[in-house]
């Protein structure tokens, strides 16, 4: 019995030095990945975002926002905001609409011109969207591009003074497309 206990603990032994050298031998090693989606986002606020996260973005529009008429006499009028994550950039457009009367027997229309970004779109002249961020100043070639610019605009003051009594109103559109 004595015997069969010694045999019994000498295997043990050994199995455990050949199972300790196998583990402690050589190297081993595994990869790890992870995939970032594509974000881009275009936001008109009251003031410029100057976060740098897309949490701190979030709470920022949120906060933000604007959601009536603003008065075209203010200067700045808003802020576009963009925030991208596309290494090819995204170009960023606008137009604008005439501004039109409230009451609906007025036809009459205000023009007025928009400037964003050394852009300027002119709702009397211009025909086409207007582009004032190209993808090349928009890229995430170094991490999130986060971008604000000032909107302003002025009437056209021939179409203003002539212009009857009324309430008018204007759109202007942003639109960006990814290259």
């Amino acid at each position: 019995m004595k015997k069969n206990i010694i045999a019994t603990l000498l295997v043990l032994a050994l199995g455990s030095i050949a199972i300790s050298a196998a583990v402690n031998s050589g190297s081993s090693s595994f990869d790890v990945s992870t995939e970032v989606n594509g974000l881009s986002y275009l936001a008109v606020t009251s003031s410029a975002y100057t976060g740098q996260t897309v949490g701190e973005w979030n709470s920022f529009i949120a906060a933000n926002g604007i959601t009536s008429a603003v008065d075209i006499t203010n200067s700045p009028l808003a802020y576009i905001n963009l925030v991208n994550n596309k290494r090819t950039g995204v170009n960023v457009y606008m137009y604008a609409e005439k501004m039109t009367g409230s009451e609906s027997a007025n036809t009459y229309v205000i023009d007025y011109e928009v400037s964003v970004n050394n852009a300027t779109y002119n709702t009397s002249t211009s025909t086409s969207n207007e582009l004032f961020v190209s993808a090349a100043n928009s890229q995430a070639s170094e991490g999130i591009f986060f971008g604000s610019y000032p909107v302003s605009a002025s009437v056209d003051q021939n179409s203003f003074d002539n212009a009857p009594e009324d309430t008018y109103t204007g759109t202007i559109y942003f639109t960006f497309s990814a290259t």
